[in-house]
């Protein structure tokens, strides 16, 4: 699903991030985390850097919720 709500924790993240190459969204702090020891998407496998991610504003995110939980 590319409206991924970082299934590892399956919580709403408090500042989203999405990546650029691949849409998934995750909570800032751990994909910082991630990136920094594995340097990949944890979705895709794909190389992923902090420059590939952009935090969504609140107006963004809502909408993108909104649009998730229609399609369950």
């Amino acid at each position: 699903n590319k409206y991924n709500i970082l299934k590892s924790t399956g919580e709403v993240p408090e500042t989203p991030v999405v990546s650029k190459k691949s849409g998934h969204i995750y909570e800032k702090r751990l994909i910082e985390k991630y990136l920094t020891e594995n340097g990949k998407d944890p979705i895709t496998g794909e190389e992923l850097s902090m420059d590939d991610v952009v935090e969504l504003k609140s107006e963004s995110f809502i909408i993108i919720i909104h649009f998730v939980l229609l399609q369950i």
